[in-house]
C-alpha cells in the first residue's frame, strides 16, 4: 500500500510541475513500479506536447506565425496549428490587400470577418473613388494646360503690359510680348515701372487691386505718362506670384480732362463755370458746411466791346479773372459778364473787404489805361443748417444787387451791394 501511496505521489507531483514549471517538469521511470510504468510513459509524451503546445502559444502570442510542429499526431496542439494556419492565411490575404487587391474576404471569428470585409469594401469603393477623381484630374489638367496656353496666348497679344512677379524670391516670373518690348524700348521708364510695381510686392495682396501711377518719360515738354494697373494674386508654377496688367492710360486721362473742360470749365478764362458753382454749393450743403457766396458783375464790358472790340473785352475778363483770383476761394465764370466766389471759413464782411479791394485796384488800373474798369458785387453767408433752398439763396442775392443798382440809379463802377448779406 506504501508503495502505491509513494507511485501516486510520484506522479501527480510530476503532473503537477508539467503544468506549473515545465521546464524543470521530469519523471524518472525506474521509479515507478513495473505496472505503473506505461502511464508514466504517456505522461511524459503528453509533457512533450503540453511542451509544444505551449512554445506554439507563447511563438503565436509574440507575433511569429513561423513555428512549426514536429509531431504532426500532436492532438493537444492541433487546434492552435489550425488557428495559426489560419492568421498566416489572413496575413497573407492582408499583404495582399496593402497591394491593392481589395477582393479579399474572410469568415473568420464573425466581427472581425464583418470588421475586415466592411475595410476592404471601403477601401475598394475609395480607390475606385481615388481612380475616378485621379481620371478626373488629369482630364483638367489638360483642360488647364489647354487655357493656359490659351491664356498666354492672349497675353502676348494683349497691348496691356503683363508682369508676374514671384512672392517666393523667384524674381520676374513672366513679361508678354508687349512688356518686353516697352523694356526693350524704354528701359529707364521700365525700371520705373519696375519699382510701381515692387512696391506692391511687398504689399502681399489678398485680392485684387487696382491703382495708377505716373511718371515723366524725359520728354522736353515735361508730359506726364500715366498707367492704370490691376494687380492680383495666383499661384504661377506652383509657386506664389502677383500678377501686374499695366496699361499706358495716357490718352484716357486726355480724353477725360478735355471732356472735364467742357463739363466745367470756362473757354475763355479757364476757370470753372456754372455747372461746377452749382455743384460744389450743393455738395457744401449737404455736407453741412457753411460758406460764403459773392456774386461779381463786370462792368463797363458793353463799353469796352463797343468801342474796343470784342477782343479788348476778352482781355478785360481775363484780366477781370486774374484780379479776383487773388481772393482765393473757388472762383467760376457764371455768364458773359458774371462771376461767383465761394469761400469757406470767411465772413461776408471779410469778403467785401477783399472785395473793395481788388475793385479799387482795377479802377486804379483802369484809369491808368484811359479805359473804364470796375465791378459790382453783393456777398452773402450760407449756413451750415440753410432755411432756404441753393436757388433760392442766388435767386435773392441776385435780385437784389441789380435791385440796388436800379433804385440808385449811380455809375455801374460805384454800385456794392452790403446790406442784408444774412438771408436767414
Amino acid at each position: 500500500m506504501t508503495d502505491k501511496m509513494d507511485t501516486a505521489d510520484i506522479l501527480f507531483r510530476y503532473l503537477r510541475e508539467m503544468i506549473y514549471n515545465p521546464e524543470t517538469a521530469s519523471l524518472e521511470l525506474e521509479q515507478l513500479p513495473e505496472e505503473f510504468r506505461q502511464l508514466g510513459q504517456g505522461l511524459q509524451q503528453l509533457d512533450i506536447w503540453m511542451k509544444e503546445m505551449r512554445r506554439l502559444s507563447l511563438t503565436m502570442a509574440r507575433g511569429d506565425l513561423s513555428c512549426l510542429s514536429h509531431d504532426k499526431e500532436n492532438v493537444l496542439a492541433a487546434p492552435l496549428k489550425e488557428l495559426q494556419g489560419t492568421l498566416r492565411h489572413l496575413t497573407w490575404q492582408t499583404q495582399q490587400v496593402a497591394k491593392g487587391d481589395y477582393g479579399q474576404t474572410v469568415d473568420f471569428m464573425g466581427d472581425f470577418s464583418e470588421a475586415f470585409n466592411e475595410m476592404t469594401r471601403q477601401l475598394k469603393e475609395r480607390r475606385d473613388a481615388l481612380i475616378e477623381e485621379k481620371r478626373h484630374v488629369e482630364e483638367k489638367n489638360a483642360e488647364l494646360e489647354q487655357t493656359f496656353e490659351l491664356a498666354m496666348a492672349f497675353a502676348n497679344n494683349n497691348d496691356h503690359m503683363i508682369f508676374i512677379h514671384s512672392l517666393d524670391g523667384q524674381g520676374e516670373l513672366f513679361q508678354n510680348r508687349s512688356a518686353r518690348e516697352f523694356v526693350r524700348k524704354h528701359p529707364e521708364s521700365a525700371q520705373l515701372i519696375q519699382e510701381h510695381l515692387a512696391i506692391w510686392d511687398r504689399q502681399e495682396i489678398r485680392k485684387t487691386m487696382t491703382w495708377e501711377f505716373s511718371f515723366n518719360m524725359g520728354k522736353e515738354d515735361g508730359e506726364c505718362i500715366y498707367f492704370s494697373v490691376e494687380s492680383y494674386p495666383i499661384v504661377w508654377r506652383h509657386q506664389r506670384a502677383i500678377v501686374h496688367i499695366a496699361g499706358n492710360d495716357t490718352e484716357r486721362r486726355k480724353r477725360e480732362h478735355h471732356m472735364y473742360r467742357l463739363a466745367y470749365a470756362d473757354p475763355l478764362t479757364g476757370l470753372y463755370n456754372q455747372r461746377y458753382a452749382m455743384e460744389q454749393m450743393r455738395a457744401l450743403m449737404e455736407q453741412h458746411k457753411p460758406f460764403t457766396l459773392s456774386f461779381i458783375d463786370v462792368d463797363y464790358l458793353k463799353y469796352c466791346n463797343d468801342t474796343l472790340g470784342h477782343k479788348a473785352g476778352d482781355l478785360y475778363l481775363l484780366d477781370m479773372a486774374q484780379s479776383l483770383g487773388t481772393l482765393g476761394g473757388v472762383l467760376c465764370r457764371t455768364g458773359g459778364d458774371e462771376f461767383m466766389i465761394i469761400q469757406m471759413e470767411r465772413t461776408a464782411e471779410q469778403q467785401d473787404e477783399e472785395l473793395e479791394h481788388v475793385r479799387s485796384l482795377v479802377q486804379i488800373r483802369g484809369e491808368k489805361m484811359a479805359s473804364p474798369r470796375s465791378f459790382s458785387y453783393a456777398t452773402c453767408e450760407i449756413p451750415a443748417n440753410p432755411k432756404k433752398t441753393l436757388e433760392e439763396y442766388i435767386l435773392i442775392v441776385d435780385s437784389r444787387m441789380y435791385q440796388y443798382k436800379v433804385k440808385n440809379k449811380k455809375p455801374l463802377a460805384d454800385m456794392v451791394y452790403r446790406d442784408d448779406r444774412k438771408l436767414d
